[in-house]
């Protein structure tokens, strides 16, 4: 009798300390559960970013691309007015003066800048080619 009693009251303290352990667990679950939704949100949220950035890199490249090309537009349209004035000042019999200092420096300058812009370019098209490749 003692014995069965002894007995009956350890298997219910075992009983409730596994209910304890149940309700432990069962938070714990939730809590877990919780924080990973909270990261699926993050996870998503880093994933809009870097598609933005990859957007704005691409609106960038294309930008350079006009840039360089309005650059290009520019120096043709000087070269053509500097061709304009020369004639017209031929034309008109005044004397024509050799190219100066001026116009050497600028033509390094437009070098300098057509060898940035190549290599810019090449950035680009290698970015716009990355983009492109599926991930």
């Amino acid at each position: 009798d003692m014995q069965t009693t002894l007995d009956v009251r350890l298997e219910a303290q075992k009983d409730v300390q596994r209910t304890e352990e149940i309700r432990r667990l069962k938070a714990e679950n939730e809590a877990l559960r919780a924080k990973n939704v909270e990261l699926d949100g993050l996870v998503h949220e880093a994933s809009v970013i870097a598609e933005s950035a990859m957007q704005l890199e691409k609106r960038l490249g294309q930008e350079r691309m006009r840039m360089r090309d309005l650059q290009l537009a520019l120096h043709d349209e000087r070269r053509q007015r500097a061709w304009l004035e020369l004639m017209m000042a031929q034309a008109q019999g005044k004397p024509v003066e050799p190219a100066g200092e001026e116009e050497d420096k600028a033509k390094a300058i437009i070098d300098k800048l057509m060898e940035e812009n190549q290599s810019k370019d090449k950035m680009i098209a290698d970015l716009m080619l990355r983009d492109q490749s599926p991930m």
